[in-house]
């Protein structure tokens, strides 16, 4: 552990010199970066011209060392300013450097498992994903889940806020650039959803208001995964292992995929439970989680079970607390089937098609028409509609809680273009 000690030994001045060479020299696609940017910003990290100095920071590690030791503990956060400041000035080899030398040191001072190396953990697994190495990436995540269980206990409450970052540091990566060479995102979103459950179902008790959420995000992971083997099959070679042994080794991806459908089923039955035993029940929620059981039927070809589910959502709120109107209202319209892992975002992007088509009673899309179409809509773009849409599976409307087709109209995303493309 110690042999990296001498990554940012004194004089740093040869250190600058060294700095600018790389920034000039390293290059990764605009893609890539334009990403990494993104998820800097979301963290909350500074970027741009506000940024601290590099030489500030190396000045500093200086005048620590030379007052103290090269393992103060001061250090620790002064590498991980060290580490943004390399990164906003594109020097990303050397800000892997940074916060390495900065996780040794928190280690050094206060213990292998110390929960304050885990925000270099979290940077550095950004860092060593842009730059290609996704295994090192998850490595460092995998670094991140090992120090907070033992310092909590693997089934301890207190991991669910270390779990749920982890959670979405898999899904958005794999929300953004999802193909068939992406299965490690999928499977480590598995391996988390498991020990979320783990941790659900050993110290969290049903009736607490975090569970339906959990509950939601562990049916979502199941979806995910059901989704990629149904576009892309079963990977032979995943790229990197978790030695939990829990994963699916199933002999064909109709196998993997019903396993995934138990899974998920078992997840929105228990969401149902505990919304019931909250104390204070919301009708019209309970009545969406049973509408979103009955979605998960319809979807994975049980349509028997999904008209069952339906009529018992739409009965729950056959009650004095729900008005006629609200009741016939709630199923009126047809809806997207999807298991986002945040209901609050359901993203409609900023330019978008209006599409005439009609819901038929089992979710499907047919007679897909755009209406006033824009100019520079190719017949490329139109066969990307027609195809999405015809793939997408729709909440039927409802009446007296009985699927019946309608028209209806929607908004669609306009076709995304390579640049090249765009001329």
């Amino acid at each position: 552990m110690l042999q990296n000690q001498q990554c940012y030994s004194h004089p740093r001045r040869k250190r600058l010199s060294k700095l600018k060479q790389i920034n000039l020299s390293f290059r990764f696609p605009a893609s890539s970066r334009s990403l990494f940017l993104f998820l800097l910003l979301a963290a909350g990290y500074s970027m741009g011209t506000d940024s601290a100095n590099v030489s500030f920071y190396l000045d500093e590690i200086d005048r620590i060392e030379a007052s103290s030791n090269a393992f103060d503990p001061q250090l620790g956060e002064t590498y991980m300013s060290l580490g943004k400041s390399l990164i906003d000035d594109g020097n990303f080899p050397e800000a892997q450097d940074a916060l390495k030398r900065g996780v040794q040191i928190e280690r050094i001072n206060f213990g292998l498992h110390s929960l304050s190396q885990t925000p270099h953990l979290m940077l550095l697994a950004d860092l060593e994903y842009v730059l290609g190495n996704n295994k090192e990436a998850q490595k460092a995540l995998e670094n991140v889940y090992s120090i907070a269980s033992n310092h909590y206990g693997s089934k301890d409450a207190r991991m669910l806020p270390v779990l749920d970052q982890l959670l979405s540091w898999q899904t958005d990566r794999y929300q953004n650039i999802s193909s068939k060479g992406d299965f490690d995102h999928v499977i480590a979103a598995e391996v988390t959803a498991l020990r979320i459950a783990k941790v659900i179902d050993s110290s969290v008790p049903m009736k607490d208001p975090r569970v339906p959420n959990y509950f939601h995000k562990l049916a979502a992971v199941q979806y995910l995964i059901a989704n990629h083997i149904k576009r892309h099959g079963l990977p032979t070679d995943v790229g990197f292992e978790f030695t939990t042994g829990n994963s699916v080794k199933a002999a064909s991806p109709s196998a993997a995929t019903h396993t995934y459908y138990r899974r998920g089923k078992a997840a929105l039955l228990s969401r149902i439970d505990s919304i019931i035993q909250q104390e204070n029940i919301n009708l019209l929620t309970q009545a969406s989680a049973i509408a979103e059981l009955a979605d998960w039927y319809l979807i994975f070809g049980q349509r028997q079970q999904a008209g069952s589910a339906y009529q018992v959502a739409f009965d729950t709120l056959k009650s004095e607390e729900i008005s006629d109107q609200e009741r016939d209202e709630f199923f009126a319209l047809p809806r997207k089937i999807d298991f986002p892992f945040d209901e609050s975002l359901r993203p409609i992007g900023d330019s978008n098609l209006e599409v005439s088509l009609w819901i038929t009673e089992t979710g499907r899309a047919r007679d897909i028409e755009i209406l006033n179409p824009p100019d520079d809509l190719t017949k490329e773009d139109w066969k990307t509609v027609r195809s999405g849409l015809m793939k997408t599976r729709f909440r039927p409307r409802l009446i007296e809680g009985l699927p019946e087709a309608i028209a209806h109209t929607l908004l669609y995303p306009i076709p995304k273009r390579d640049v090249s493309e765009q001329g």
